[in-house]
């Protein structure tokens, strides 16, 4: 959540400042012996620092102080003259080129994904050689007397030293610097304590921007998530207000209608479905009732009915059984139709064919008469819906005429409308004015189109002019007055064909002569382009013979003036890959290093592969330790060198290491069996000691 995350960050804020305030306690605490200065000064301040101690150095090794170690060694009775100074500037190249690999090799390792281990680790051996080679440089040549102040370019740029280092420590710093011996050796070893007090110091810079760096982040992270949270909160206190007065109305409208007051919005969808489904069951309950009421209504009337059919029925029983015995009490006699009396029965005298209810009624027989009866209700009663359809459909038949009987009138209206419009009795002049009305409308229409036709284009001034023409003249007239106009069009156009064709070669003669003053350019053009190409011509072969030159000049330097570091590394490097690789070189005036394959010529190191590079710069460490190796044999020693070589590699390099094993101490240390293994088979020498 937003709360978290902004927790977090807080927290993470004050780790960061908390960090940040110890890192700066602890500098203040490690450097106090530096002044109160800001970053960039101390920076410069270091930098203007080792200019003069270069500077210093340089002046120590040169002509004057080479001449004053001569004269020494000549007084202590030492070695032939100039040999110090040769050893000295042997030593001074060795120096440069170890200085020139200080600054490459580790980039390069940097570069070509090496482990860091392996970066400061070659920087460190690098920094060890060329402080070896200093020391070598220094007992080569003589004792630098102490500097005076004034005494030569040594004396100037050991007070510049003095002045700077002044600068850049603080006060008790200074006292102490101050009491120092300010000979060469003082100064040495005053220029290596203040490099180590300005790396940790470089080292505590980069910690504390890094810390910085991390704690305004986390200050930007918390203040971006306070930005949210106060928005989110606004945002907040809004949908509360607003649910506020959503509750305000929503309690309104509950007691508006009598629902409880602390029924939730949630609810109401139950409540409502309850009250639909309560009208629903009443709506039901209302129709059943009303259905149930013309039910009961129908079985009163039934009963009614029936009751009544029964009490017809007793009615003619008696009559019957009355008239059974007053025949009995009679003589007999045959009995006739005249003398039976009909059943008393209402519906008879409706309808003829009704049965006469039976005389003894059983339940059967009554229930059989009522059949019969229902049945003939039914019929009179598809015969009234009968009835009712037919005089239905009869109303629609004379309403149907009736609009029949209008539409006739309005007709007959319209027609003598029409017929007393255009001036006819009936309608067959009607029909013969019509076709007549028709005819000029067609033939106006052909008049207005061939009026078109003649006086298109024309003004009103021409077109009275023709009007009178054709009503002044006759045909014979119109005829003379067209040929002569054709005429005179024919001699126009043979005029206007000469003005053409004078025309055509008034053209050929100007694109004649507009062709020959172009030629006349181009030919000019011609000649100044030949001569800038042959002013280019000479320029490019100054060019051409400079660059030719130029690169004779550095494949004289890359072939013959290489470092011998770098000559005795191409030969371990040639070794150390069978002759794929033939030399290294330093290329002029990049000082970038190069390796020479033997088909694809000179390639960047960083173009090579990981293993081929670690062979480039195992075969320089070797040289450098052979050419640091002129009075003591220094020992090696390497530590997992063989990381990212293959087997053919290994091979190749332990062949290499056997042979320097004669002349120097060579202590490997490893951790992979293989390499142990392998060491053990191609040098038998070697001593194999499991830790």
């Amino acid at each position: 959540s937003l709360r978290a995350r902004k927790a977090a960050a807080a927290a993470a804020l004050q780790a960061a400042e908390r960090l940040l305030a110890q890192e700066h306690a602890s500098g203040a605490a490690d450097f106090a012996g530096l002044a109160a200065r800001s970053p960039r000064e101390l920076v410069q301040l270091w930098d203007e620092l080792q200019q003069a101690a270069e500077r210093w150095r340089e002046a120590q090794l040169g002509p004057e102080g080479g001449a004053s170690a001569t004269r020494r060694s000549d007084a202590a009775g030492g070695s032939r003259p100039g040999a110090n100074g040769r050893r000295a500037a042997r030593y001074r190249r060795f120096l440069q080129a170890g200085a020139a690999l200080t600054l490459l090799l580790p980039p390069a390792l940097w570069l070509t994904g090496a482990p860091p281990v392996s970066v400061w680790s070659a920087l460190g051996l690098l920094a060890a050689a060329d402080l070896w080679l200093w020391a070598a440089l220094r007992a080569a040549g003589a004792a630098v007397a102490p500097p005076e102040p004034g005494g030569g370019e040594a004396g100037k740029a050991a007070a510049e030293m003095l002045r700077l280092r002044g600068q850049l420590l603080s006060g008790a710093a200074r006292e102490s610097g101050k009491a120092s011996s300010p000979d060469a050796g003082g100064l040495e070893a005053g220029m290596r304590e203040l490099r180590r007090l300005m790396e940790a110091w470089g080292t505590w810079r980069q910690r504390v921007d890094r810390q910085a760096a991390e704690a305004e982040a986390c200050r930007t992270e918390f203040e971006q998530l306070s930005g949210q949270e106060q928005v989110l909160t606004g945002e907040l206190e809004e949908a509360e207000a607003r649910f506020t007065e959503l509750a305000a109305r929503y309690e309104d409208w509950l007691r508006q209608r009598r629902l409880p007051e602390g029924l939730s919005p949630d609810g109401l969808p139950d409540i409502f479905a309850l009250a639909e489904q309560g009208h629903e069951l009443l709506r039901q309950e209302a129709k059943w009732s009303a259905r149930l009421s013309g039910l009961a209504a129908e079985c009163a009337l039934y009963e009614q009915e029936g009751l009544k059919l029964l009490a017809a029925a007793e009615t003619g029983r008696v009559n019957s059984i009355s008239f059974v015995a007053e025949q009995q009490s009679l003589p007999a006699a045959p009995l006739t139709d005249q003398h039976r009396l009909p059943a008393t029965n209402p519906t008879a005298q409706h309808s003829p064919a009704t049965p006469a209810a039976p005389r003894h009624p059983t339940p059967a027989a009554l229930l059989t008469w009522l059949e019969l009866r229902k049945r003939e209700w039914d019929q009179l009663k598809a015969e009234l819906l009968r009835r009712e359809s037919v005089e239905a459909r009869l109303a629609e038949v004379r309403e149907e005429l009736a609009a029949n009987h209008r539409e006739q009138a309005e007709l007959n209206l319209r027609c003598s409308k029409l017929l007393e419009e255009g001036g006819a009795e009936d309608g067959e002049q009607f029909l013969r004015r019509s076709s007549a009305w028709l005819r000029r409308i067609e033939v106006t229409r052909s008049v207005r189109q061939a009026e078109l036709a003649m006086f298109s284009g024309w003004d009103d001034e021409g077109r009275a002019e023709l009007l009178s023409l054709l009503e002044h003249l006759d045909a014979g007239r119109l005829a003379q007055e067209r040929q002569a106009a054709e005429e005179a069009a024919a001699e126009l156009e043979e005029e206007r064909s000469a003005l053409l064709e004078q025309r055509g070669k008034l053209l050929q003669e100007r694109e004649a002569l507009t062709k020959r003053g172009k030629e006349d350019t181009a030919l000019q053009q011609l000649e100044e382009q030949r001569a800038a190409l042959r002013n280019l011509a000479g320029q490019y072969a100054v060019t051409a013979l400079a660059a030719e030159l130029m690169g004779r000049t550095r494949r004289i330097y890359e072939q013959e003036k290489q470092p011998q570091v770098l000559q005795l590394a191409s030969v371990y490097f040639s070794k150390l890959t069978h002759g794929e690789y033939r030399r290294i070189v330093m290329t002029l005036g990049h000082k970038e290093l190069k390796a020479e394959h033997k088909d694809a010529g000179l390639l960047d190191s960083g173009l090579l592969s990981r293993g081929t590079a670690e062979q480039l710069y195992l075969a320089i460490r070797l040289a450098l330790a052979e050419t640091m190796s002129s009075k003591v044999n220094l020992p090696l020693f390497f530590d997992d060198l063989f990381v990212n070589f293959d087997e053919y590699r290994l091979h190749a390099a332990l062949a290499l290491l056997g042979e320097l094993s004669s002349s120097r101490q060579i202590v490997m240390m490893t951790c992979h069996r293989h390499v142990a293994e392998a060491v053990a088979g191609s040098i038998p020498a070697a001593a194999v000691i499991s830790v």
